[in-house]
């Protein structure tokens, strides 16, 4: 049997264990089965952007970040441009902890500043939230 728990599946702090009980008809196990979970986690850090782009309303630079944790299990980083009240719109994906944004790239469909770059990481199932 399989068992494939939705993306986001809150754990218990310490160390998780999933417990899998046999039941009947007239009876249910006594003593489950376990196995320890482990949650992969990825952190992005050190985040930096200077803006090449001399028009107060283009950006264009180099976007890099630290990526640490299990990187291994991240499949590409989403790039957002941001404001405070959670407004976000994509600026690129990267397979490195780099993105490139070209010259003239619009911040005219941005709500008033500020303004700021986050970095997203994704996996094979979901995007970090």
């Amino acid at each position: 049997q399989t068992l494939d728990l939705p993306e986001n599946t809150s754990t218990p702090v310490g160390k998780p264990r999933l417990l899998v009980y046999t039941q009947s008809q007239l009876a249910e196990q006594t003593t489950p089965a376990n196995a320890a979970l482990s949650d992969a986690s990825v952190a992005v850090s050190g985040l930096t952007f200077a803006d090449q782009d001399l028009d107060a309303t283009e950006i264009a630079g180099s976007v890099s970040w630290t990526a640490s944790g299990d990187v291994a299990s991240a499949s590409h980083y989403a790039v957002y441009l941001t404001e405070a009240g959670g407004w976000r719109s994509m600026l690129g994906q990267a397979i490195t902890e780099q993105l490139d944004i070209a010259g003239d790239t619009s911040l005219s469909t941005a709500p008033a500043p500020p303004l700021g770059l986050a970095v997203f990481v994704s996996s094979s199932l979901v995007e970090q939230t």
